[in-house]
C-alpha cells in the first residue's frame, strides 16, 4: 500500500485489479482504497473453490486468468492510444 500511496503522490495513476470483497467482507481501507482506478476481477474466495489432492487450500485458477485479461486489455488500449496520436 505505501508504494501506491507513494506512486499517488508522484502523480502516477494507480490501477487496482482483483476482488472487492475477500470472503464476503469488503474492508474499510483496503487494497481499492489506495487506486485511482479499479477492476474488479470478481474472484472474493480467499482459498479458491477447487480442492487439489495434497494440497490443504483449494485454488481458484480464474483469479489469474481474469487479471491477466485485464491487464493485457489495458496494454492493448495504451498501445492503441499512442499509435493513435
Amino acid at each position: 500500500m505505501n508504494i501506491a500511496q507513494a506512486a499517488w503522490q508522484e502523480g502516477a495513476l494507480v490501477i487496482g485489479i482483483g476482488p472487492a470483497t475477500l470472503d464476503g467482507e469488503t474492508p474499510p481501507n483496503g487494497p481499492f482504497a489506495h487506486c485511482q482506478v479499479h477492476f474488479e476481477n470478481f474472484s472474493p474466495e480467499s482459498h479458491g473453490v477447487i480442492r487439489i489432492p495434497g494440497r490443504q487450500q483449494p485454488i481458484c485458477p480464474m483469479i489469474g486468468l481474469t487479471t491477466n485479461v485485464i491487464q493485457q486489455m489495458l496494454c492493448a488500449q495504451w498501445v492503441d492510444e499512442a499509435v493513435g496520436r
